[in-house]
């Protein structure tokens, strides 16, 4: 039996297909959202094809996760996840709605 690596096709397009099926999406939706054709992200979740760097960039984006939450999926903790995904959300905002979630997030630190 072949030890599968940390880099070989599977154990990416795994990590992918898994995050991809946590917000309940279909390929489908991972292609529109992530610019990626969808026969090429049935190749990389199937162990195909392992996905280039460009096309790595963008899934991960589109699934708001960071590159080590699929490279490293045992090492990333579902809080280093959560902190993650809310990273994302805010580098997504308008400058004035960073500025909101900013002081949202400083003033529930200061309840604690």
């Amino acid at each position: 039996m072949q030890e599968k690596t940390l880099n070989s096709p599977s154990s990416i397009g795994i990590a992918i297909k898994t995050a991809r099926l946590q917000k309940h999406w279909t390929q489908e939706q991972l292609a529109e959202k992530s610019g990626v054709g969808m026969r090429h992200i049935m190749a990389i979740e199937n162990g195909k094809r392992n996905p280039g760097i460009e096309t790595f960039k963008f899934l991960v984006q589109a699934l708001g996760l960071s590159a080590d939450a699929i490279l490293f999926p045992e090492a990333s903790s579902p809080l280093q996840q959560q902190t993650d995904t809310v990273i994302r959300q805010i580098e997504r905002c308008s400058d004035y709605n960073r500025k909101i979630a900013l002081l949202l997030i400083q003033t529930l630190a200061e309840m604690e």
